[in-house]
């Protein structure tokens, strides 16, 4: 591949050439949009550094585990997790709060169990974004609710989402692969990348051309520059995922890292500065 310093270019042993190091602020919520902070209190969750015992309102004192944000918040609030693997399933219990990855998007797994659950009546209100959720039962459980499930890359779980009773959850600019026994259950997704197709305004059905899934990295390859956390630098690829740019055309892209298309894109990273970048459009 060819390494990109600047204006240097030299040669480098990779399946893609290096831009240079990711302008991320490692110690802040660099992907978090004005119009995800809601007015009330932000909980902060990090795997590695985390303790329930803390009070969660800084990444310094941040909460362990997600259910223990969720917990403590209240209609208003905002959970935002910082990298990492989170395995424990987790429910809203009928708040409605945004529960989004606070900068490169977590992974959510639950063996055996559902991921997240819907199943208290929550509103469109109720907000999960920017996450990896993999290797469960199902991805998303609802049950007599309609939440919001946006910006999600749900891959190897046995099931995706799956809605029961009477609910309508609001399913966009998603990626769903490889789930064993199908994606969408009783519901619809739209602007998203489904491995079966489904019915949905801007749904596509095309390989998401995933970095490198075996290694659970799933950031979208891209010839205008992608995310490569192992170093943290941005490589350019060969080819460019057709989830880059295809995500809800009305959601806000400005979060992502220019030259962005002038819309978000698919998936865990889209509307966040680790999204895969396109060419550029008319003043972008």
């Amino acid at each position: 591949m060819r390494l990109i310093v600047g204006l240097l270019v030299v040669a480098a042993i990779a399946p893609a050439a290096l831009i240079g190091p990711s302008s991320a602020a490692e110690n802040q919520p660099d992907s978090l949009l004005v119009s995800d902070l809601r007015s009330g209190t932000s909980f902060h969750v990090d795997a590695a550094k985390g303790n329930d015992n803390n009070d969660g309102l800084t990444r310094e004192q941040a909460f362990a585990t997600i259910q223990k944000a969720i917990d403590s918040a209240k209609d208003g609030d905002s959970v935002l997790v910082w990298p990492g693997v989170y395995t424990a399933a987790i429910s809203f219990k009928a708040k409605a709060i945004t529960v989004k990855s606070a900068a490169d998007p977590a992974t959510l797994r639950a063996p055996g169990e559902f991921a997240v659950s819907f199943a208290t009546g929550e509103g469109p209100g109720s907000v999960l974004k920017n996450f990896i959720i993999a290797n469960s039962r199902m991805a998303v459980f609802v049950a007599g609710a309609s939440p919001t499930i946006t910006n999600v890359t749900i891959v190897h779980n046995e099931y995706g989402i799956g809605a029961y009773g009477s609910c309508r959850p609001n399913i966009s600019s998603g990626i769903f692969w490889k789930n064993t026994n199908g994606d969408l259950f009783q519901c619809r997704a739209q602007y998203s990348c489904l491995a079966g197709g489904g019915q949905g305004e801007g749904n596509i059905n095309l390989d998401p051309l995933f970095a490198d899934p075996n290694n659970n990295d799933y950031h979208l390859r891209s010839q205008r520059g992608r995310y490569w956390p192992q170093h943290n630098v941005w490589v350019l690829d060969d080819v460019t995922s057709p989830c880059v740019d295809g995500g809800d055309p009305s959601a806000d892209y400005s979060g992502e890292r220019k030259p962005n298309g002038a819309r978000a894109n698919m998936g865990a990273y889209g509307g966040t500065a680790y999204a895969s970048m396109s060419e550029a459009a008319i003043g972008n």
